[in-house]
């Protein structure tokens, strides 16, 4: 949830080239699981309903630009297919992955990704 005020400024940059998708997977970090301290009080979904309404607090948390967001099955198949526990950006055009970030939360690198957006649209910065 950090890293979402940086987020939602690089779909703002480029939201007239690029379509955004936050794929919300199986909580990282359940209240019955394991939680931080002062997080969002998420429980494990047990029901595609719940991890929906999960989807809509993290929605929520970028409202100046519109992103969409889809969920994982409760068999969390994106999640395997993409390796995305607990986090990951992915660039894909055309049914072609041009970029896999690192696995957050310590190789979860939105500069990096904003760069490779950049180079691939103009050829340069742009931020």
């Amino acid at each position: 949830m950090a890293d979402l005020q940086k987020f939602s400024r690089i779909c703002r940059v480029f939201q007239q080239e690029v379509d955004f998708l936050l794929l919300y997977i199986e909580e990282a970090h359940p209240t019955d699981g394991w939680a931080f301290e002062n997080n969002y009080n998420i429980p494990q979904h047990r029901t595609t309903q719940e991890r929906c309404q999960a989807a809509k607090l993290l929605q929520a948390q970028c409202p100046a630009v519109e992103v969409q967001v889809a969920v994982d099955t409760m068999w969390n198949t994106a999640n395997a297919v993409y390796g995305a526990i607990p986090e990951r950006l992915y660039i894909i055009k055309d049914s072609t992955v041009l970029y896999q970030g690192g696995v957050g939360p310590f190789r979860y690198d939105l500069s990096e990704m904003q760069s490779c957006l950049s180079h691939m649209i103009t050829g340069g910065d742009r931020h």
